[in-house]
């Protein structure tokens, strides 16, 4: 036991009265007692402390000093004990032994009615006593610690997991062994693998001191496995140790050295001054192993060193703790006065509470008051509102009125214009099919005259389909409105095949040719068969203003990342007039094609419209007596997938 600790102790003894705590300069009475926290959550803080002291000591140290003075504040004498105990438990993790013994014995007074807290400060002070190697001492208060934990299956555990070290320091393997065993099996149960961890690093300790190597490597391996798994950072400093001294027996000596640095790295990280100087020796042993003098020099000077810091060191933090200590105790004395100040603003106030009725009786009546003309205020808005109301909601009916008869009236229009539409653009055709069958079944005509009025009839057939196909379609977007589109990738190639093979009859009979410029990659982003209509109708368009022996050219050119399709004829043409009628919103005309064919202007506008609705503009090229260019931009695939 060193001589600065010893002093330490006896200065706090004589300060009985006084709490002892370290690292909690910083808090302010005044701040604590103005944030002050409810008992949960300072059972939370120290919870949270306990649960992160083996990783990082020094800041579960200074959860639990918070917690202290929370405490203090509220009187929580759970909360004081739990903060002393925890602050107790971190200063024995860092080898602090007196001075967590100092913490502990504290807390014991604010655990008398508690049973299960008694057994864990004795439990602890049985611990410290045994790294102290005071065996007596340690199997007095473990005892203790067993008696006040009675029926109670975590608090026995912990106490059987202390007395395991025990009895490993004393060399009673078998009762460690048996003991170890008993809570492996406890343990495995409960899933506690926190508690397993630590057993598997005690078997080890056990094997080794009877210098079982094999078994004692296997079990600390697990250990150190485990210690990752339960984040418990002294374990695995201590089990690195462990593990370099069984390899340096086994003839490992760089798989020992690696370990005992490792072992060296962390518990100087966590300040564990005990580890530190066993992984120095670990580290000396390990170069003499080795024959390399050169680094065991190396390395005893650097446990020189430590040594002599580490006297620094405890000198100085003894000398902390002591001006921390002072400084607490002026701390826990502000937060004294501010809660007498506090008693005393309580009397004063008290005395004005009287003044405090009378002014609020009066207050009471001007309220009462004010609420009465208040009401009557609101009533009269009300009825305003109301009224308010009711005009707007006569307008809104009134506005809802026009907007259906205005509603009525476009469908009315678009009925009629449907059903002139096909009384006059399909009855002819249906009426020409009717004259030739009434003609076959009276035997009038012969078999090469009804050959030769098939042939004539089926561009006629052909121009109704497609006028019927195009009423479909555009009835459907006028009744639905705005549709929803179903867009893909697709190749142009074989769409506009179709749409000639539909026409073959039609380009044979008035003998036009279709040529093809197509030097780039056909690929488009839009809708398959909104595709479709607008290639056909194109098509068909060119082929009716196109004379006999035309040419009917179908380009496909790349514009960055769009692609623009023309077809371009070598018909009739069409006049600027005519052009800006078809490209005007909500508007459609037709004429008759070069063999007198008949349409309704649907096509070119339903084209327009489901070119729009894809990305693209239709636009129109074309000069009188040579022919037109219908043209319009998709987006590529290329572009549609960026």
């Amino acid at each position: 036991m060193k001589f600065s600790q010893l002093l330490l102790f006896a200065v706090f003894f004589l300060q009985q009265k006084a709490f002892c705590i370290a690292g909690v300069a910083n808090y302010s009475p005044t701040a604590v007692v103005k944030n002050q926290l409810p008992t949960d959550s300072i059972d939370k803080i120290n919870t949270l402390s306990r649960d992160i002291y083996l990783s990082d000591p020094a800041y579960a140290r200074k959860l639990s000093a918070k917690a202290l003075l929370c405490s203090k504040t509220i009187n929580y004498k759970k909360g004081i004990g739990q903060s002393f105990l925890n602050i107790g438990i971190t200063y024995w993790s860092q080898s602090y032994y007196i001075i967590g013994l100092l913490y502990i014995d504290t807390a014991l007074k604010y655990f008398r009615h508690d049973r299960l807290q008694l057994s864990s400060c004795y439990c602890y002070i049985g611990r410290i006593y045994t790294d102290l190697k005071d065996y007596k001492s340690a199997s007095h208060y473990l005892e203790k610690a067993r008696e006040e934990a009675g029926t109670d299956p975590a608090k026995s555990k912990d106490v059987i997991v202390h007395l395991s070290y025990l009895y490993l320091k004393r060399k009673e393997f078998n009762k460690a062994l048996f003991a170890v065993d008993r809570m492996m099996k406890i343990c495995k149960s409960v899933k506690d693998t926190d508690t397993e961890a630590i057993l598997y690093n005690r078997l080890a300790n056990i094997y080794l001191a009877q210098n079982q190597y094999s078994k004692a490597l296997k079990y600390c391996d697990k250990a150190i496995q485990m210690s990752y798994l339960v984040n418990n950072k002294r374990l695995r400093a201590s089990s690195f140790v462990e593990k370099s001294g069984i390899l340096l027996h086994n003839g490992h000596q760089r798989s020992a050295i690696r370990f005992a640095t490792q072992a060296l790295a962390m518990s100087d990280t966590l300040g564990i001054m005990d580890l530190k100087s066993k992984s120095f020796k670990a580290i000396i042993a390990a170069y003499d192993a080795r024959h390399n003098y050169k680094r065991v020099l190396y390395f005893e000077r650097q446990f020189n060193l430590f040594q002599e810091e580490r006297y620094n060191s405890v000198i100085h933090n003894n000398s902390q703790i002591m001006r921390d200590y002072f400084e607490l105790n002026a701390g826990l004395q502000g937060i004294n006065m501010i809660k007498q100040q506090a008693k005393e603003n309580d009397i004063h106030l008290h005395s004005q509470q009287n003044l405090i009725i009378t002014l609020s009786a009066s207050l009471i009546l001007l309220s009462v008051a004010l609420y009465i003309v208040y009401f009557y205020y609101r009533q009269k808005n009300n009825l305003a509102t109301k009224l308010r109301d009711r005009q707007q909601a006569t307008l809104a009916q009134s506005q809802l009125i026009e907007s259906q008869a205005r509603n009525l009236e476009e469908l009315n229009g678009f009925k009629n214009k449907l059903l002139a539409i096909i009384g006059h653009d399909l009855r002819s055709p249906i009426q020409n099919l009717r004259n030739l069958t009434d003609m076959f079944d009276d035997g009038n005509i012969s078999n090469e005259e009804i050959s030769f009025l098939m042939k004539t009839i089926n561009p006629v057939i052909k121009s109704a389909e497609l006028t019927l196909s195009n009423l479909l379609i555009w009835a459907d977007r006028q009744i639905r409105g705005i549709e929803r589109i179903q867009a893909k990738s697709i190749d142009l190639m074989p769409v506009i095949r179709e749409s000639e093979q539909i026409f073959r009859h039609l380009l044979d009979q008035k003998n036009i040719s279709v040529q093809h410029h197509i030097g780039v990659d056909t690929l488009v982003w839009c809708d398959e068969n909104h595709l479709k209509v607008i290639l056909n109708n194109l098509i068909s368009n060119a082929i009716k203003f196109t004379g006999e022996g035309g040419e009917i050219a179908i380009t496909v050119e790349r514009d960055k990342n769009q692609l623009i399709i023309s077809v371009t004829d070598t018909g009739i043409g069409i006049t600027d007039e005519e052009i800006m009628r078809i490209l005007s919103a909500n508007t459609h005309f037709s004429k008759p094609g070069t063999m007198g064919e008949q349409g309704t202007g649907i096509g070119l506008l339903l084209c327009r419209e489901l070119i729009e609705v894809n990305g693209g503009r239709l636009n129109i090229k074309s000069n009188a007596g040579i022919g037109s260019t219908f043209y319009f931009n998709l987006p590529s695939t290329e572009l549609s997938i960026n």
